[in-house]
């Protein structure tokens, strides 16, 4: 006979899953509007233009959407990752994952402006926000990333997850190197900047980490 606390527990399981399904399709939405963003404004050069400036052309919605879908996609994995974790939780990276999502919803909220990368000044009140919230929330993700790792690999028996404990901060790195390099030299490769190429390069790297302890915290939960 099931027990009260049994069917309290399958149905706290089964919201983890829900939530960790909710957080990948918030990242699956941003990817796939950001290689929507590539290909119907062809203009800007990927390696040297932000993915943040999209916003500044004929289509800039959908990247305020991408942000928005991203953050909430993010919060939501943050707390299914709260919910099937045991005490003591890892509080400092819990919530330098949830301060990752809430900037990239900031991200979202607030258009960028013009970035040069040999200059980078912004010059209105929402560029600064959305230049400041960009930053936390990069910070944090690269953060939370070798925090939360173990803990969601012990609880979940995810393998997939060994050996990505750093893969976060490696993408941050990349992102300051082409950016030091880029502001010191004039543009990385000769005229032309890379400071693009190394935010492409970190965002995929937490796109990987978010999706696979994503998809162990549904298994674990679907399994249970």
């Amino acid at each position: 006979m099931t027990t009260t606390g049994e069917i309290l527990q399958q149905h706290q399981r089964t919201d983890a899953a829900k939530l960790a399904e909710a957080g990948i399709a918030g990242i699956l939405v941003f990817v796939g509007l950001i290689a929507t963003l590539h290909v119907i404004d062809p203009d800007r050069d990927p390696i040297g233009t932000t993915v943040s400036e999209y916003v500044l052309g004929p289509y800039g919605w959908l990247l305020s959407f991408a942000a928005l879908a991203f953050g909430l996609g993010v919060l939501a994995l943050t707390t299914a990752t709260a919910a099937i974790l045991p005490s003591p939780r890892p509080r400092t990276g819990l919530t330098l994952l949830t301060l990752a999502g809430l900037g990239m919803v900031v991200v979202g909220a607030f258009p960028t402006d013009p970035i040069d990368p040999t200059d980078p000044r912004f010059v209105t009140t929402s560029g600064v926000i959305h230049a400041a919230a960009g930053i936390l929330a990069f910070t944090c993700f690269a953060i939370a990333g070798p925090l939360l790792t173990r803990p969601i690999r012990k609880a979940t028996s995810t393998a997939r997850l060994d050996g990505l404990t750093f893969l976060p901060p490696a993408g941050y790195a990349i992102f300051w190197a082409t950016g030091i390099l880029d502001h010191q030299l004039g543009g990385l490769f000769g005229n032309r900047s890379a400071t693009g190429l190394g935010e492409r390069l970190m965002a995929v790297t937490f796109i990987i980490w978010l999706i696979i302890a994503a998809l162990g915290i549904r298994r674990a939960m679907r399994q249970g």
